[in-house]
Parts: C-alpha cells; structure tokens; sequence
C-alpha cells in the first residue's frame, strides 16, 4: 500500500490499516469512492476485503476533516 500513500489515502491510514496490497475490488472501490465521490456496490466472496471497501473511504474523510 505503500504506494497508494498520500496519493489516494493518507500516510496515516496506510499504516493503521497494515496491509501489504489490497485487492482490485477495493482498489477500485476506493478510487470511486474518494477521487470521484459516487457510490458503488460490492459483491465478492466472504472473507475479501468487502468492508474495507467501504471502511477506508469512511476513515480517509474524517482524517481529511481533520486536516
């Protein structure tokens, strides 16, 4: 993830989150989410990352808010 930081999601997060590459569907999920602010749906197999889609972009704007 190291090379999505302070790119797409904030140093911060990069390093709470500890994940060493997520997968396309969350890559994905947050780019729409963050660059282009519109909803999306998710639909993968358990146990793949699904809430991260969703908790990332959630986290990235209260940091965003802070700043």
């Amino acid at each position: 993830m190291d090379d999505l930081r302070d790119k797409l999601i904030s140093s911060q997060l990069v390093n709470a989150v500890n994940v060493p590459a997520p997968f396309a569907h969350q890559l994905t999920a947050w780019r729409v989410i963050l660059e282009q602010k519109k909803s999306m749906l998710v639909s993968s197999g358990t146990g793949s990352g699904k809430t991260e889609c969703f908790m990332v972009p959630v986290l990235e704007d209260l940091i965003r808010q802070q700043s």
